[in-house]
């Protein structure tokens, strides 16, 4: 039960994480350069249809934060959660949460993203794979660190 309970919350840290790290650049740092019009909301479905029209009006270079933000969030949050647990299903809870997520976006908005934007889906996995053992090498160090004798000493 503990290690269960260690990996759901190791899941929902690394996809706070993850999540944080593509609202900041595909949302805060885009709209700072490409101003959102006055009243739309991008959260509000309510919305869409304004927030599609804008979407529109974006150069290619706009779709570039969105591609890193998104590979971002499969890859950090793999980390973040690998790093945490003790297992790899943590992580791939986080990447196949990521996916999903791309997935639903890019079919709402199909419409009006590049698609090249459809690159990002194998990106997702190879940046999730990449986070995930990066994280699994941290967790590995602190837990067979100097401190517990891991190391050689210099």
């Amino acid at each position: 039960m503990k290690a269960f309970l260690i990996g759901f919350v190791a899941a929902v840290v690394g996809l706070f994480v993850g999540m944080s790290m593509n609202w900041l650049l595909a949302v805060n740092i885009n709209t700072s350069i490409w101003p959102l019009p006055e009243g739309i909301d991008p959260m509000d479905p309510a919305q869409s249809d304004a927030f599609a029209k804008w979407i529109d009006t974006l150069p290619g270079q706009a779709f570039i934060l969105v591609f890193v933000g998104h590979v971002l969030q499969a890859g950090l949050g793999a980390f973040v959660a690998a790093a945490m647990a003790k297992t790899r299903t943590p992580a791939v809870v986080v990447i196949g949460l990521s996916v999903f997520g791309g997935v639903v976006n890019f079919i709402n908005l199909w419409e009006v993203t590049p698609l090249w934007m459809l690159l990002e889906f194998p990106v997702y996995f190879l940046l999730g794979r990449v986070g995930l053992r990066a994280g699994l090498r941290i967790r590995c160090a602190g837990l067979h660190g100097p401190q517990a004798g891991g190391y050689p000493s210099a």
